[in-house]
């Protein structure tokens, strides 16, 4: 565990609290800001403990408790089957009702982390290596195979690509639709994800029950969501962009691609220093000989004509 905080830890802290509750609530409520605090600054200790983003946790916990204020000891909002793998694979004894918030935070990291990641990569890829996929699983797995750039063919093999690039995003989130994966998960189990995508052909429809009013994608877009806006508000780093209302309005799930922002940098950040007279001097060049001026003009005959005006494309 973390010994000592830092102020600038300290302050990430109470700035997300801030934003959770509003600046009035935040000054005036100091009681329940003072919980918010204590159970925040707890998640985060977990968070760096088990190399998840201290912001994207903390928004999850938010999600799931309120930050300890709606359910104060159970404030990761897991149960007794991961508790169960927790102690087996950790030889622990956490009981469960849970005891105190600092145990539901430890399975909860732990459960994102390590057994979410894995159990994804079972249920998409693993579990298919010695038997036919579903054409909605196999449409999935192409369409991680050509975000990642991977050539193989292996299940076994890009099962455990795929949990690795998981867990290297909880550590450092910079894609938006691996994020809602790992987050929507935590809300519907790996299996719940992968049912939904044989059944519906869209892992982000999963809904635990009926009566639920979130999918898996509105679960992990509020969470997601929440921890861009207070990355942005309070000036802290964070390389994910909002979730769109539906996952294929990520275009790089096709086609991978940079992110592009609409603030540019001043020119001189960008190295641009200005044209001077003195840097590129004017000069009069000679006029060139009417005869050699049609020379150089290419003569364009009908077929060429055609052809600019109706070019050919390669197909996407």
């Amino acid at each position: 565990m973390m010994a000592n905080l830092t102020p600038q830890d300290k302050k990430l802290i109470e700035d997300f609290v801030k934003h959770t509750m509003g600046e009035d609530a935040f000054n005036s409520d100091v009681k329940t800001r003072d919980q918010k605090i204590d159970t925040a600054t707890q998640a985060y200790i977990k968070a760096k403990e088990y190399e998840i983003d201290p912001i994207l946790f903390l928004s999850l916990i938010h999600q799931e408790s309120s930050l300890g204020t709606k359910a104060n000891i159970n404030v990761a909002q897991v149960f007794s089957y991961p508790v169960q793998e927790y102690n087996a694979a950790n030889n622990a004894n956490i009981e469960y009702p849970f005891k105190n918030p600092e145990d539901s935070l430890e399975v909860g990291a732990w459960y994102l982390k390590e057994q979410l990641t894995e159990y994804l990569g079972g249920e998409f890829f693993g579990k298919w290596a010695n038997k036919e996929a579903p054409k909605e699983i196999k449409e999935f797995q192409d369409t991680i195979k050509n975000y990642l750039g991977v050539q193989t063919n292996d299940l076994k093999e890009l099962s455990e690509v795929f949990k690795t690039e998981l867990k290297n995003n909880l550590k450092n989130p910079t894609n938006e639709y691996l994020t809602a994966i790992a987050i929507g998960a935590y809300n519907e189990g790996a299996n719940g994800l992968a049912e939904t995508q044989i059944s519906e052909g869209n892992w982000a429809l999963s809904k635990r029950a009926n009566s639920d009013p979130d999918t898996a994608w509105d679960f992990a877009s509020k969470i997601t969501n929440r921890a861009t806006t207070f990355a942005q508000e309070y000036q802290y780093p964070i390389s994910i962009n909002p979730l769109p209302l539906e996952p294929q309005d990520l275009s790089y799930l096709t086609q991978k691609q940079p992110k592009v922002t609409t603030e540019l940098p001043p020119l001189a950040d960008l190295g641009f220093t200005g044209i001077t007279p003195e840097a590129a001097p004017l000069t009069n060049p000679e006029p060139l000989e009417t005869s050699q001026v049609a020379s150089e003009i290419p003569q364009v005959t009908p077929e060429v004509a055609q052809e600019e005006r109706f070019p050919q494309r390669s197909p996407k």
